[in-house]
Parts: structure tokens; C-alpha cells; sequence
């Protein structure tokens, strides 16, 4: 499960609240399906199964599956004692105070409910923030011309031209552009761009939309890369979107204004009404801290050094403080502050609630069915022939990875470099592309040096030996499919292009047993518990088919 906050500060206890207030509505829902509807809250999608319920045929029908394999597994892991192991405790008391409180925010805001006046008077005083920008969204036909060329500009600017004249005869404007336009997913979009908001256009391209109809053409233009046709297909105008598009977003927006309120209410009155008590004396001190200490006491609860430590390590905080003693001292207004709105959480009824004791359910049948999976590999012992049968049949996965030497050449797109229909960006990659392949051919073949290149790059990075992996996939690619004393093919880099000569490799070479024996006993277990797993569900769901 994932961790939904980290952050140190006594306040901080209602950082994860917020989600089940916008859900407020679900909790008046009749009794039928309530219990899949609260799995829901907790879980939106399996984890042990890895698939989605919005996937399935029947979505209920998947998650009422889901929660009795989860029941079955749990049942399992109390079998192997995992329930007594004090970190998964902590684990499970961690999600389900985190529920409860969460539980007791949403009650808190239900008891003074946003009102539809509310509402309204929201709206009317900050309806400007409802406003919609204006959009535009047009087709264009463009071609690129390169800086300083004024043969290709002169070319460009006649073949605009002559495709225009071929628009005003009645030729389809959206074939042209296919057939014509410099940007190479023309042909499969016909040139449509957008919706766009015109102020992230170019100047020009905005001016001349700005001037046309619906379904008009215009051009050419001249745009800081060449020579454009624009058809405006759709034009919307900034709009204030009515009242009744967002009354939700409004009523949210007051609710969680309203829980922040009492959020603040909160960390003021519950350390009077629920006053704390702390064991200063062990806190304080300089000895070894002995486990069964007192630690700390709220709402006649107390806790010992081992219990508050495994509290936070359930909070994944905190662990960059070694010491115990400073790591208590920096967790506990947190943890009291918990434990106070807890108290305050169970004085409600809440705790003795059907929905929190489901979810508290849940919670604890989900965590320790994760962690009796998770341990499935520990349950294997296999003997020392299994290993070396293992080994000689997957021999090709306890290789040690290629490695090389060589020099990197990388060439970047310029951070301006977007044309003013927004679209060219592609285009730019597209000639940046092109002109590192001809660099390339041209260092390969002999018509240029190693040291003509490196003063044509934009970066150059000499590489010692190194093993693959660390530089990603394109890069592992194109530098050990090449030979030695080669240059690589050209790859994508995040924003340009690049290719690599090739000075040296190390081929794999098959890792002796007794060196990975670790490594090969890591896996073969992995892999039986792999099987394991799955056998283990599979007839957990036909136990469960047979029950219905």
C-alpha cells in the first residue's frame, strides 16, 4: 500500500482527510451494496490481482470476489503468525486510524452542511473564476523554410501560392495539406490544430485567424519558419460558465474551506480535551532505551518505546533521524495529535460504527494478505541441485551486462524553437533529426573528423567503461548494436538527437555459480513463489465460485 502523507508538523495528522469529504454523498447510500461501495473508498482498483474492477463485466461481482480472497489470504497469514509480527501491526493500525479520522472530518462537515444560498453567493462573487478562455481551432498547410535560403524561400512561396489558387478553383483544402505540408503527421491529421488558446500562437497566425469566418482560408502568411494556409475551423468565445456547470466544484471548494476550519478548531481544543502525557525522564536520558518503556499517554491509552517506534515507522517519516531518541522526539506532537483526534473520533461513535468496523476489516484482510504474499519466497528451501539445474537451464539471465567506452555527441533543439502555429515543434525534431543523421554518414564515412563533430555539437561526453543500462534504453540501443571502431545509428534524446563512437565493448560473460549462487537462489525462489501465487489464487476464486 502506498504512503499518503509525509510530513512531519502536529497539524499535518489531517493532510490525507480530504478525500471522503467530496465523496460525502456515498455514505447515505441504501444499505444494498454499501459494503462493496466502502471496499471502493479504500481500494479503487486490485492490487493482488493487478487488474482494474471498471474493467470487468460485473464490477461488484469483482470486488465481492476480490474481498473474500483477501479474507482467505488473511486467514492464512494469522496461520503463519504474521499477525502477531509488530510492523505489520503497526502498518494496519496506521491505515485504519487514518480512516477513522478520516470518518470523523467528513462527520464534523455533515453536521453543517454547504447550503444552496451558499452557493450562490460564491458564485456571485468570484463568477470571473468560472470563466472560460476562448479557443480557437484551424487547419494549416506549412512549409518549412530554412534560415537564410533564399532559393528554398523563393521555391516555398510560389508553391503556397499555387496550392492557394488550386483552394480558390475548389480543390480540397484537407488533401493539400496532406499532400503538401511540410509537418509529416499532415497526411494522418490533415493539419488540425487545437482547440488552442490564441495567445500561445504566433503573432502572425493569430492576426490572420483572428480576421476570418468559420471554414474560411487565408495565406500565405509568413511565419517565423516558413510559409502558412490557415482555414479557421471553430471558433469559441470566452464564456462565464453558468451556475448550474458548477454548483459541484463551488460545493466542494466550501467543504473543504469548512473541514479546514475545523481542522484548526481541532489542533486547539482536543490536547484540553484529551491532554497528553509524555515520559520525559526515558526521553531525556542518555541510556539504551529499553522496548517496554512508557513512551507516551492519550485518552488512557498508553504507549511504549517499541510501539511508538513502530508507529512511525508505519508513517515511512522520520527515518533520516538515526538516533531513537531525537526520532521520537520529532514524531510525537504527530503522534499525539493522531491519537487526540482518535479519542475525539471514538467519543462520537464513529469507532463503534458498521462502516468504519467494515473498512477497519478490510484494511487488516488487505495488509496481511500483501505481506503472506510477499513472503511466499522466504517458504522455499530448495537444495543445492535445484539451484544448479536452475542455473544451467536460465543461464542467460546470470550473464554480466555488455559494457563500453566511447564519446557521446549530442545536439539540442533551441528552447524557442516553437513556430507560431504551435505545431512545428515536430518539425524542428523532424530537420534537427535529419541534419545529425547527415553529420553522421558524413564522420563515418571519412568526410569529416571525430574533432569537426565535436566542435558542431551542441554536447560531448567522453565515456569510460560503463555497463549498460544507466543510460537508458534508446542509448543501450543504438551503442552496443554498433561494432567497435563504428559510430552508432542516431537515437532521440529528451530534447534532440544524438550518436555515439563506439571505441570498445566488453562482450557478457557467464558468471560463475558459486558467485551468484545468491542471486540464482533469490530468483528460483521468486519465481516458485510466483507460481505459488497464482496456483493459490486460482483455487481461492473456484472455492468462491462454488459458494455462489
Amino acid at each position: 500500500m502506498m504512503r499518503n502523507w509525509y510530513l512531519p508538523k502536529a497539524c499535518v495528522v489531517f493532510a490525507f482527510l480530504w478525500t471522503g469529504v467530496a465523496c460525502l454523498a456515498q455514505s447515505t447510500q441504501s444499505a444494498h451494496g454499501k459494503d462493496v461501495q466502502w471496499y471502493l473508498d479504500l481500494y479503487p482498483s486490485s492490487v493482488i490481482r493487478s487488474m482494474r474492477f471498471a474493467d470487468q463485466a460485473d464490477p461488484e461481482a469483482s470486488v465481492r470476489e476480490e474481498i473474500y480472497l483477501e479474507a482467505r489470504l488473511a486467514k492464512l497469514a494469522e496461520e503463519a503468525g504474521l499477525a502477531t509480527n509488530t510492523a505489520i501491526q503497526a502498518d494496519i493500525a496506521y491505515y485504519q486510524d487514518s480512516e477513522l479520522i478520516d470518518m470523523w472530518l467528513r462527520h464534523k462537515v455533515a453536521q453543517k452542511p454547504v447550503t444552496e444560498a451558499e452557493i450562490e453567493q460564491e458564485y456571485a462573487q468570484k463568477a470571473s473564476e468560472f470563466t472560460e478562455t476562448g479557443t480557437v481551432r484551424f487547419r494549416h498547410l506549412f512549409l518549412m523554410v530554412p534560415p537564410n535560403d533564399s532559393r528554398v524561400e523563393a521555391e516555398k512561396k510560389a508553391l503556397a501560392e499555387k496550392i492557394l489558387r488550386q483552394v480558390q478553383r475548389g480543390a480540397e483544402f484537407a488533401n493539400l495539406v496532406g499532400e503538401y505540408s511540410d509537418l509529416k503527421d499532415a497526411k494522418r491529421n490533415k493539419g488540425v490544430v487545437g482547440p488552442e488558446i490564441p495567445d500561445r500562437l504566433g503573432p502572425q497566425v493569430r492576426q490572420a485567424l483572428l480576421a476570418l469566418k468559420e471554414n474560411e482560408i487565408t495565406g500565405p502568411i509568413r511565419t517565423r519558419y516558413g510559409w502558412e494556409i490557415l482555414q479557421l475551423l471553430e471558433r469559441k468565445e470566452p464564456r462565464v460558465r453558468p451556475l448550474t456547470e458548477v454548483k459541484s466544484i463551488i460545493r466542494r471548494k466550501l467543504e473543504k474551506a469548512r473541514a479546514a476550519e475545523y481542522q484548526k478548531l481541532a489542533e486547539q481544543t482536543l490536547p484540553k480535551a484529551y491532554p497528553a502525557s509524555v515520559n520525559d525522564a526515558v526521553l531525556s536520558g542518555s541510556t539504551v532505551l529499553s522496548p517496554n518503556d512508557w513512551c507516551f499517554a492519550v485518552a488512557g491509552t498508553t504507549f511504549t518505546i517499541a510501539q511508538t517506534l513502530a508507529k512511525i515507522r508505519a508513517t515511512w517519516s522520520y527515518e533520516n533521524i538515526a538516533d531513537e531518541r531525537e526520532r521520537i522526539r520529532a514524531a510525537l506532537p504527530r503522534l499525539i495529535l493522531t491519537e487526540q483526534v482518535k479519542a475525539a473520533a471514538c467519543a462520537d461513535g464513529l469507532a463503534d460504527s458498521e462502516e468504519y468496523r467494515t473498512k477497519a476489516r478490510f484494511i487488516q484482510n488487505r495488509l496481511l494478505a500483501e505481506n503472506y504474499l510477499k513472503k511466499l519466497p522466504e517458504t522455499f528451501s530448495p537444495s543445492e541441485k535445484e539451484l544448479r539445474d536452475y542455473y544451467e537451464a536460465e543461464k542467460q539471465v546470470f550473464h554480466t551486462p555488455p559494457e563500453g567506452k566511447g564519446i557521446v555527441f549530442r545536439w539540442v533543439i533551441k528552447p524557442d524553437a516553437v513556430t507560431s502555429s504551435g505545431a512545428s515543434l515536430e518539425y524542428q525534431r523532424q530537420l534537427l533529426r535529419e541534419r545529425v543523421q547527415k553529420l553522421r554518414d558524413e564522420v563515418q564515412s571519412g568526410k569529416k573528423t571525430r574533432d569537426e563533430i565535436a566542435k558542431l555539437a551542441n554536447e560531448v561526453e567522453t565515456l569510460d567503461w560503463f555497463r549498460e543500462g544507466p543510460n537508458g534504453y534508446y542509448f543501450d540501443q543504438a551503442f552496443f548494436r554498433a561494432s567497435k571502431q563504428t559510430y552508432s545509428e542516431v537515437f532521440p534524446i529528451r530534447n534532440g538527437f544524438a550518436f555515439c563512437w563506439v571505441e570498445d565493448k566488453r562482450e557478457p560473460q557467464l558468471r560463475p555459480f558459486e558467485e551468484c549462487k545468491e542471486f540464482v537462489r533469490r530468483r528460483f525462489c521468486n519465481l516458485k513463489a510466483d507460481e505459488k501465487k497464482k496456483s493459490l489464487i486460482e483455487q481461492i476464486l473456484q472455492d468462491y465460485a462454488r459458494t455462489q
